[in-house]
Protein backbone atom coordinates (compact mmCIF):
# COMPACT_ATOMS: atom_id res chain seq x y z
CA UNK A 1 0.00 0.00 0.00
CA UNK A 2 2.80 2.34 0.92
CA UNK A 3 4.71 1.52 -2.29
CA UNK A 4 1.63 2.18 -4.45
CA UNK A 5 1.10 5.53 -2.77
CA UNK A 6 4.73 6.41 -3.42
CA UNK A 7 4.42 5.50 -7.12
CA UNK A 8 1.31 7.64 -7.46
CA UNK A 9 3.13 10.55 -5.89
CA UNK A 10 6.12 10.10 -8.23
CA UNK A 11 3.86 9.94 -11.29
CA UNK A 12 2.05 13.04 -10.13
CA UNK A 13 5.36 14.89 -9.74
CA UNK A 14 6.46 13.84 -13.22
CA UNK A 15 3.19 15.11 -14.72
CA UNK A 16 3.59 18.47 -13.02
CA UNK A 17 7.27 18.87 -13.96
CA UNK A 18 8.13 21.33 -16.75
CA UNK A 19 11.40 22.21 -18.50
CA UNK A 20 11.79 25.54 -20.26
CA UNK A 21 14.20 24.56 -23.02
CA UNK A 22 12.72 23.57 -26.42
CA UNK A 23 13.11 19.85 -27.21
CA UNK A 24 14.71 19.27 -23.81
CA UNK A 25 15.31 15.65 -22.83
CA UNK A 26 15.94 14.57 -19.25
CA UNK A 27 18.83 12.44 -20.55
CA UNK A 28 20.71 15.73 -20.83
CA UNK A 29 20.78 15.95 -17.04
CA UNK A 30 22.52 12.63 -16.53
CA UNK A 31 25.12 13.47 -19.20
CA UNK A 32 25.69 17.09 -18.09
CA UNK A 33 29.01 17.82 -16.38
CA UNK A 34 28.53 21.55 -15.89
CA UNK A 35 27.21 22.85 -12.57
CA UNK A 36 26.08 26.14 -14.10
CA UNK A 37 23.91 24.42 -16.71
CA UNK A 38 22.35 22.24 -14.02
CA UNK A 39 21.48 25.26 -11.89
CA UNK A 40 20.48 27.77 -14.57
CA UNK A 41 19.14 25.75 -17.51
CA UNK A 42 18.49 22.10 -16.73
CA UNK A 43 16.26 22.38 -13.67
CA UNK A 44 12.58 21.50 -13.79
CA UNK A 45 9.77 23.63 -12.46
CA UNK A 46 6.96 21.98 -10.52
CA UNK A 47 3.43 23.30 -10.69
CA UNK A 48 1.67 23.95 -7.43
CA UNK A 49 -1.96 24.33 -6.45
CA UNK A 50 -1.08 26.60 -3.56
CA UNK A 51 -1.98 30.11 -4.79
CA UNK A 52 0.20 31.72 -2.13
CA UNK A 53 3.30 30.16 -3.69
CA UNK A 54 2.68 31.47 -7.18
CA UNK A 55 2.96 29.34 -10.31
CA UNK A 56 5.90 27.12 -9.34
CA UNK A 57 7.04 25.28 -6.24
CA UNK A 58 10.60 26.53 -5.81
CA UNK A 59 11.36 24.14 -2.95
CA UNK A 60 11.08 21.05 -5.16
CA UNK A 61 13.02 22.81 -7.91
CA UNK A 62 15.84 23.73 -5.53
CA UNK A 63 15.98 20.24 -4.02
CA UNK A 64 16.36 18.81 -7.53
CA UNK A 65 19.18 21.25 -8.35
CA UNK A 66 21.04 20.82 -5.06
CA UNK A 67 20.87 17.03 -5.22
CA UNK A 68 22.35 16.98 -8.74
CA UNK A 69 25.32 19.04 -7.55
CA UNK A 70 26.34 16.07 -5.38
CA UNK A 71 26.63 13.77 -8.40
CA UNK A 72 30.06 12.03 -8.02
CA UNK A 73 30.54 11.73 -11.80
CA UNK A 74 30.15 15.48 -12.25
CA UNK A 75 32.50 16.18 -9.36
CA UNK A 76 35.15 13.82 -10.76
CA UNK A 77 35.17 15.59 -14.14
CA UNK A 78 35.16 18.95 -12.39
CA UNK A 79 38.20 17.98 -10.30
CA UNK A 80 40.12 16.94 -13.42
CA UNK A 81 39.31 20.31 -14.95
CA UNK A 82 40.56 22.08 -11.84
CA UNK A 83 43.91 20.30 -12.15
CA UNK A 84 44.27 21.56 -15.73
CA UNK A 85 43.35 25.12 -14.73
CA UNK A 86 45.83 25.00 -11.85
CA UNK A 87 48.73 24.02 -14.13
CA UNK A 88 47.96 26.84 -16.61
CA UNK A 89 47.55 29.44 -13.86
CA UNK A 90 50.92 28.52 -12.37
CA UNK A 91 52.61 28.88 -15.75
CA UNK A 92 51.60 32.52 -16.20
CA UNK A 93 52.00 33.83 -12.64
CA UNK A 94 54.93 34.35 -10.30
CA UNK A 95 53.15 33.79 -6.98
CA UNK A 96 50.56 31.29 -5.91
CA UNK A 97 49.34 30.32 -2.46
CA UNK A 98 46.37 28.65 -0.80
CA UNK A 99 43.90 29.93 1.77
CA UNK A 100 41.03 28.07 3.45
CA UNK A 101 37.57 29.42 4.21
CA UNK A 102 37.09 29.84 7.96
CA UNK A 103 33.40 30.55 7.45
CA UNK A 104 30.93 30.07 4.64
CA UNK A 105 31.59 31.98 1.43
CA UNK A 106 29.04 33.25 -1.09
CA UNK A 107 30.03 35.30 -4.15
CA UNK A 108 27.33 36.44 -6.57
CA UNK A 109 24.37 36.13 -4.19
CA UNK A 110 22.45 38.90 -5.94
CA UNK A 111 23.24 38.06 -9.56
CA UNK A 112 20.47 37.09 -11.98
CA UNK A 113 19.18 33.56 -11.45
CA UNK A 114 16.12 31.44 -12.16
CA UNK A 115 16.13 30.77 -8.42
CA UNK A 116 15.56 33.44 -5.77
CA UNK A 117 19.27 33.81 -4.98
CA UNK A 118 22.37 32.84 -6.92
CA UNK A 119 26.02 31.82 -6.61
CA UNK A 120 28.92 32.73 -8.89
CA UNK A 121 29.87 29.84 -11.18
CA UNK A 122 32.28 30.13 -14.10
CA UNK A 123 30.36 31.03 -17.26
CA UNK A 124 32.29 28.45 -19.33
CA UNK A 125 33.55 25.76 -16.96
CA UNK A 126 30.55 25.94 -14.63
CA UNK A 127 32.72 25.47 -11.55
CA UNK A 128 32.69 27.60 -8.37
CA UNK A 129 35.41 30.26 -8.17
CA UNK A 130 36.30 33.66 -6.74
CA UNK A 131 36.52 36.31 -9.50
CA UNK A 132 39.76 38.26 -9.75
CA UNK A 133 37.77 41.50 -9.48
CA UNK A 134 36.56 40.52 -5.99
CA UNK A 135 40.10 39.68 -4.85
CA UNK A 136 41.60 42.84 -6.31
CA UNK A 137 38.77 44.97 -4.88
CA UNK A 138 39.18 43.72 -1.32
CA UNK A 139 42.97 44.14 -1.46
CA UNK A 140 42.63 47.69 -2.76
CA UNK A 141 40.08 48.58 -0.07
CA UNK A 142 42.33 47.14 2.63
CA UNK A 143 45.28 49.21 1.44
CA UNK A 144 43.18 52.37 1.54
CA UNK A 145 42.02 51.49 5.05
CA UNK A 146 45.68 51.20 6.09
CA UNK A 147 46.27 54.76 4.86
CA UNK A 148 43.36 56.20 6.88
CA UNK A 149 44.15 54.02 9.90
CA UNK A 150 40.80 52.20 9.44
CA UNK A 151 38.81 55.40 9.84
CA UNK A 152 35.78 54.85 7.59
CA UNK A 153 34.89 58.55 7.74
CA UNK A 154 38.10 59.35 5.87
CA UNK A 155 37.87 56.45 3.40
CA UNK A 156 35.74 58.11 0.73
CA UNK A 157 37.80 61.31 0.72
CA UNK A 158 41.07 59.42 0.25
CA UNK A 159 39.53 57.20 -2.43
CA UNK A 160 38.46 60.28 -4.40
CA UNK A 161 41.99 61.67 -4.15
CA UNK A 162 43.38 58.38 -5.44
CA UNK A 163 41.02 58.45 -8.42
CA UNK A 164 42.15 61.98 -9.30
CA UNK A 165 45.84 61.05 -9.63
CA UNK A 166 46.86 61.33 -13.28
CA UNK A 167 50.54 60.42 -13.47
CA UNK A 168 52.55 57.64 -11.81
CA UNK A 169 54.28 55.91 -14.73
CA UNK A 170 57.31 58.19 -14.98
CA UNK A 171 57.85 58.62 -11.25
CA UNK A 172 60.65 56.92 -9.33
CA UNK A 173 59.19 53.97 -7.41
CA UNK A 174 61.04 55.05 -4.27
CA UNK A 175 59.40 58.50 -4.40
CA UNK A 176 55.77 57.37 -4.66
CA UNK A 177 53.55 58.38 -1.76
CA UNK A 178 50.97 55.99 -0.26
CA UNK A 179 48.14 57.05 -2.56
CA UNK A 180 50.33 56.82 -5.65
CA UNK A 181 51.39 53.33 -4.59
CA UNK A 182 47.75 52.21 -4.66
CA UNK A 183 47.36 53.67 -8.16
CA UNK A 184 50.57 51.97 -9.29
CA UNK A 185 49.35 48.60 -8.00
CA UNK A 186 45.59 48.68 -8.55
CA UNK A 187 45.09 51.48 -11.07
CA UNK A 188 42.42 54.17 -11.31
CA UNK A 189 40.46 55.88 -14.08
CA UNK A 190 43.68 57.21 -15.63
CA UNK A 191 46.13 54.36 -15.14
CA UNK A 192 46.10 50.57 -15.42
CA UNK A 193 47.45 48.94 -12.27
CA UNK A 194 50.44 46.64 -12.57
CA UNK A 195 49.44 44.00 -10.02
CA UNK A 196 47.77 41.23 -12.04
CA UNK A 197 45.22 39.15 -10.15
CA UNK A 198 43.77 35.94 -11.57
CA UNK A 199 40.61 34.10 -10.58
CA UNK A 200 40.91 31.81 -7.54
CA UNK A 201 39.71 28.22 -7.79
CA UNK A 202 38.95 25.61 -5.13
CA UNK A 203 41.17 22.57 -4.67
CA UNK A 204 38.14 20.32 -5.11
CA UNK A 205 34.57 20.65 -6.42
CA UNK A 206 33.06 19.12 -3.27
CA UNK A 207 32.39 22.55 -1.85
CA UNK A 208 28.63 23.20 -1.80
CA UNK A 209 26.53 23.59 1.31
CA UNK A 210 22.97 24.81 1.82
CA UNK A 211 22.08 27.80 3.97
CA UNK A 212 18.88 29.74 4.55
CA UNK A 213 17.67 33.32 4.70
CA UNK A 214 14.70 33.50 7.06
CA UNK A 215 12.16 36.09 5.94
CA UNK A 216 10.16 37.11 9.03
CA UNK A 217 7.52 39.40 7.53
CA UNK A 218 6.85 38.19 4.00
CA UNK A 219 3.31 39.67 3.96
CA UNK A 220 4.77 43.06 4.89
CA UNK A 221 7.46 43.04 2.17
CA UNK A 222 5.36 41.55 -0.63
CA UNK A 223 1.76 42.52 0.11
CA UNK A 224 2.39 45.73 2.10
CA UNK A 225 0.42 44.37 5.08
CA UNK A 226 1.24 45.52 8.57
CA UNK A 227 4.03 43.43 10.16
CA UNK A 228 2.62 41.19 12.89
CA UNK A 229 4.04 38.54 15.20
CA UNK A 230 1.71 35.87 13.81
CA UNK A 231 3.26 36.00 10.33
CA UNK A 232 4.91 32.71 9.38
CA UNK A 233 8.64 32.49 8.77
CA UNK A 234 9.59 31.94 5.13
CA UNK A 235 13.00 30.23 4.85
CA UNK A 236 14.73 30.78 1.50
CA UNK A 237 17.33 28.12 0.71
CA UNK A 238 20.50 29.05 -1.17
CA UNK A 239 23.91 27.60 -1.99
CA UNK A 240 27.16 28.59 -0.31
CA UNK A 241 30.78 27.45 -0.35
CA UNK A 242 31.24 25.53 2.88
CA UNK A 243 33.68 26.28 5.67
CA UNK A 244 37.01 24.47 5.26
CA UNK A 245 37.21 24.85 1.47
CA UNK A 246 40.75 25.37 0.18
CA UNK A 247 41.19 27.98 -2.58
CA UNK A 248 44.27 28.55 -4.73
CA UNK A 249 45.17 32.19 -5.48
CA UNK A 250 47.37 33.40 -8.35
CA UNK A 251 49.21 36.72 -8.86
CA UNK A 252 51.66 38.26 -11.29
CA UNK A 253 54.00 41.15 -10.38
CA UNK A 254 53.58 40.32 -6.69
CA UNK A 255 57.23 41.34 -6.15
CA UNK A 256 56.19 44.91 -6.99
CA UNK A 257 53.50 44.72 -4.31
CA UNK A 258 56.03 43.66 -1.70
CA UNK A 259 58.62 46.26 -2.67
CA UNK A 260 56.13 49.15 -2.60
CA UNK A 261 54.07 48.24 0.47
CA UNK A 262 56.84 46.46 2.43
CA UNK A 263 54.25 43.82 3.28
CA UNK A 264 53.47 40.25 2.27
CA UNK A 265 50.64 39.80 -0.26
CA UNK A 266 49.28 36.62 1.32
CA UNK A 267 49.20 38.13 4.82
CA UNK A 268 47.46 41.24 3.51
CA UNK A 269 44.79 39.18 1.75
CA UNK A 270 44.15 37.20 4.94
CA UNK A 271 43.83 40.40 6.95
CA UNK A 272 41.59 41.96 4.29
CA UNK A 273 39.10 39.07 4.53
CA UNK A 274 39.07 39.35 8.33
CA UNK A 275 38.25 43.07 8.22
CA UNK A 276 36.05 43.22 5.12
CA UNK A 277 35.01 39.70 4.18
CA UNK A 278 35.07 38.30 0.65
CA UNK A 279 31.75 38.23 -1.21
CA UNK A 280 28.26 38.73 0.19
CA UNK A 281 26.96 38.62 3.79
CA UNK A 282 30.36 39.68 5.14
CA UNK A 283 28.67 41.58 7.99
CA UNK A 284 27.42 38.19 9.23
CA UNK A 285 30.91 36.67 9.22
CA UNK A 286 30.93 35.16 5.74
CA UNK A 287 34.00 35.26 3.49
CA UNK A 288 36.88 34.96 5.99
CA UNK A 289 39.97 33.07 4.81
CA UNK A 290 43.15 31.96 6.57
CA UNK A 291 45.85 29.29 6.40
Amino acid sequence: MHQNSKNKKDNKSNEEKSFFIPNFKEDYISSCHNFKLLLDKYIPFYKTNNKNKGIFDLKETKDFAFNNLQNPNIQKICNNLLETIKSYQKMITNETFSLTTKSRLIVGLGTTSVLEVSIRLHHIYGIPYIPSSAIKGILRAYNILKIVNFDMNQYKKVEEEIESIKEVEKKDLNKLNQKEIIVKLFGNQNFQGELIVLDAYPESCQVFEKDIINVHFKDYYQDKKAPQENHQLTPITFLTIKKGTKFNFYFKNSDLYKSLTKRDLKEDLKEATKYLGLGAKSSLGYGVLDD
